[in-house]
């Protein structure tokens, strides 16, 4: 059990990174917007957060991840010339798990309707949705450092160091969920996790995963931006049941691609 310390211990550094940035851009916020220092000092929150620059929120993320990928490469968690390693055999197959982690993520989508798990981030991600900056790091910054830091420093790190594949992949993905710090984003994330993790397992790489999680958020962003924070397949179909049945068979699928992708490679 010693030997997944390391690799384990990469989430509390992530969270730790998250912090560090947050208090040192709030600090400098504090003398150069006005605004913001008056609601921090009146303690007020809600407009404290609505003085926050978006840019800001996203230069805290990107700096957050940048510093977490540099420590793990430092604790030698991130094998840099295995992780982007690809080839003409993987591209071949990459329709299979293309397929059903797209599935899966609609499956994932419709338990989340149903659940109707608190959102604590929602005001702050509708809001970096539309900014450029907030865009580029929800769509690009996030996935690649994520990838990097929970695939190739968690699920190989612990793959590396002799854990079998199913105990790396779902401490990955439990460890995923829980740096969200959301609720509606543990399920989700760990969720999510779970299905990147088998695909990183049976590629041997993070380019796989990384697409995935790139489209994942970009469709994401798109449908916020588009219909709005609020919209769901479950009001687009008119009918809870018929949102839940459509759920139900697309975990189903999902599951059954997966069996054939992890039995085929």
């Amino acid at each position: 059990m010693k030997q997944y310390f390391k690799p384990i211990l990469l989430a509390v550094v992530f969270l730790v990174m998250q912090g560090l940035a947050g208090v040192v851009m709030t600090g400098i916020l504090l003398f150069v917007n006005p605004d913001f220092k008056e609601a921090t000092l009146a303690g007020s929150q809600e407009a404290a957060m609505e003085a926050l620059p978006v840019s800001w929120l996203a230069m805290a993320t990107v700096v957050a991840g940048i510093l977490t990928v540099l420590v793990a490469s430092a604790m030698k968690l991130i094998s840099w010339r295995a992780a982007f390693r690809w080839s003409g055999r993987q591209t071949a197959g990459a329709w299979l798990p293309l397929l059903a982690a797209v599935v899966g993520i609609f499956a994932i989508d419709v338990l989340e309707e149903q659940l109707h798990l608190p959102n604590l981030l929602e005001a702050q991600f509708a809001d970096m949705m539309h900014s450029t900056l907030g865009i580029l790091t929800i769509c690009l910054v996030a996935p690649v450092v994520e990838e990097l830091c929970f695939r190739e420093a968690v699920t190989g790190g612990l793959l590396r160091r002799g854990a079998a594949p199913w105990t790396a992949i779902l401490i990955s993905a439990l460890l995923f969920g829980l740096i969200h710090a959301n609720p509606v984003q543990i399920v989700v994330a760990g969720l999510m996790g779970i299905m990147l993790g088998i695909i990183y397992y049976k590629s041997g790489s993070i380019v796989l995963p990384t697409v995935l999680h790139i489209l994942n958020n970009s469709v994401a962003t798109f449908l916020t931006v588009t219909f709005g924070q609020d919209a769901s397949f479950t009001e687009w179909a008119d009918s809870v049941v018929l949102s839940v049945l459509a759920g139900l068979l697309a975990a189903v699928v999902s599951i059954v691609l997966f069996v054939r992708y992890w039995r085929s490679h």
